[in-house]
């Protein structure tokens, strides 16, 4: 049969070529690769397609929805890739929440990865080394326990009147509640508000120089506080026109000034470090559709990425990987080319996995600095930056848990918040990005600004909730590693391990 059509095809073609009626031509030529197609159709006996149709949100069977700035509403269909049933999030509707960072890999489901070849080994020491354990069945209780509070200011004291020593958070503001401009003093790190270049004298600023006193002012309001626990972050982003949602950092803040510096550098905005988050060739970053690293915190991304806000869990979905610290991040000797994929890494030697762009504590012979921790922590019992963990659970598993948990079946409101975590570390997962001295924390938007604290209240994540929000939901059963992405570093080789990268990819 396929002999048969061949020599028909050769003996059509033949005429059309011979003859001079273009128009012709071209009809003859249509039908005639629709009358070979039909030949070909009976002669292999194909079966004839069915077409199925997916609304563009969620993945099923094989056919998966990816972000595009190109395509209607965003997104677009992309088949294959998927072994069975599986659905993995962006099910809300009439989404009302815009996700920082484009499609970064940190914004990809995680439904259709792969699992790490040291999943069982990795999720295992998340569950019994990722709160401080000194080795006793008395610290059980806290396996797989993570924290899920913003954090909110504590009773004011004579010393503490406004409740806020002691606290960790994270305080995001906007310039367009700001009330001034105002320069800064960077006391530990140099500033890059003048710019990237370096500076022999880091203590005088120069015009496109990095400086500990630069000349370029941030927005500022006067009421801005945040937690004096030790990190004391501030973010602040440029809503204003035409500044592209750059974002300016402060980590160390004091709200007492430079003491010491005050009388050559009065009235500034003082912390340990004071910058505006720039890519790797020194432009302000705009923070909703910049998908590279950032030199930022722990990880070596951008401070604002991963962080969970009060917006998107109103808007009832999380669409990012959940950003979290550990006291049990990876230390000590730097792996070798040659150890990396070895069973050395993670054991004797350590790293970070991508997307960390840098490896915190390469080179520290001990990350936990008191006992009885110091000597049980080996750097078998530690996790990468950068890794990505996630849990395999149903719907039908997750509404299990939350009716087996009173504080969270009789509280609407905080039982929907739950569901809404739940979902996203199944979905997204959570990915190592910080150090802490406790126990695994997701990193939030802050409950010290007045603004953000009414909307976690209005969450039921209040001060008057507890951190207790996922209690019970992780174990040994439900929870993986991911495979790393691929990155794509600066001198033009790939890793899955930590590098100044130009691309990340799955």
């Amino acid at each position: 049969m396929k002999l048969q059509v061949k020599k028909k095809y050769q003996k059509l073609l033949k005429y059309l070529k011979s003859s001079n009626k273009k128009q012709l031509s071209s009809i003859v030529s249509v039908c005639l690769f629709g009358v070979v197609g039909l030949l070909l159709l009976i002669a292999t006996k194909a079966s004839p397609f069915t077409v199925s149709l997916e609304a563009e949100y969620g993945v099923k069977n094989g056919v998966s929805v990816k972000s595009g700035s190109g395509t209607s509403g965003g997104s677009a269909i992309a088949f294959g890739g998927n072994t069975g049933p599986v659905s993995c999030g962006k099910k809300v509707q009439n989404y009302t929440y815009q996700v920082p960072f484009g499609n970064a890999v940190w914004n990809q489901p995680v439904c259709n990865l792969a699992r790490y070849s040291k999943s069982a080994d990795y999720a295992n020491r998340f569950i019994e080394w990722g709160h401080k354990n000194d080795g006793s069945p008395s610290a059980d209780y806290l396996n797989g326990y993570l924290i899920a509070t913003p954090g909110f200011p504590g009773t004011p004291t004579i010393t503490d009147p406004e409740g806020l020593a002691g606290l960790f958070s994270r305080e995001v503001y906007y310039t367009s509640k700001a009330t001034m401009q105002k320069k800064v003093s960077s006391i530990v790190y140099p500033s890059n508000l003048d710019g990237v270049q370096w500076n022999d004298n880091e203590s005088l600023p120069k015009p496109g120089h990095l400086s500990r006193h630069p000349e370029t002012t941030i927005p500022w309001n006067p009421s801005w506080k945040t937690g004096m626990g030790g990190d004391n972050e501030i973010f602040i982003i440029d809503d204003r026109p035409g500044k592209n949602n750059q974002i300016y950092t402060i980590w160390g803040y004091n709200v007492g000034g430079c003491v010491g510096e005050s009388i050559l550098y009065p009235d500034r905005v003082c912390g340990m470090s004071i910058n505006i988050s720039r890519d790797n060739w020194g432009n302000p970053i705009n923070i909703m559709s910049h998908e590279g690293y950032v030199n930022e915190r722990g990880v070596g991304l951008s401070y604002y990425s991963t962080l969970t806000t009060p917006d998107e869990v109103q808007a009832g979905e999380i669409r990012h990987a959940l950003g979290i610290s550990i006291p049990n991040t990876s230390y000590g000797q730097i792996c070798t080319k040659q150890q990396l994929g070895t069973d050395a890494e993670g054991k004797t030697c350590g790293t970070a996995v991508a997307p960390a762009s840098k490896f915190e504590w390469g080179g520290t012979t001990n990350l936990i600095k008191d006992e009885p921790y110091k000597s049980i922590y080996t750097i078998d019992k530690t996790i990468p930056e950068g890794m990505r963990f996630a849990i395999d659970i149903t719907d039908a598993q997750i509404e299990s848990w939350i009716n087996s948990r009173n504080t969270l079946k009789n509280n609407p409101r905080r039982a929907e918040t739950a569901r809404v975590f739940a979902k996203a570390l199944r979905d997204y997962g959570m990915i190592v990005v910080d150090t802490n001295g406790a126990r695994p924390d997701i990193q939030m938007v802050g409950g010290v600004n007045p603004d953000n604290r009414t909307k976690w209240t209005n969450l039921a994540m209040g001060p008057e909730n507890g951190t207790d929000l996922l209690e019970g939901l992780i174990n040994k059963n439900n929870l993986y590693v991911v495979t790393p992405p691929t990155l794509t570093c600066a001198d033009n080789t790939t890793s899955q391990n930590y590098c100044k990268w130009t691309k990340a990819q799955y």
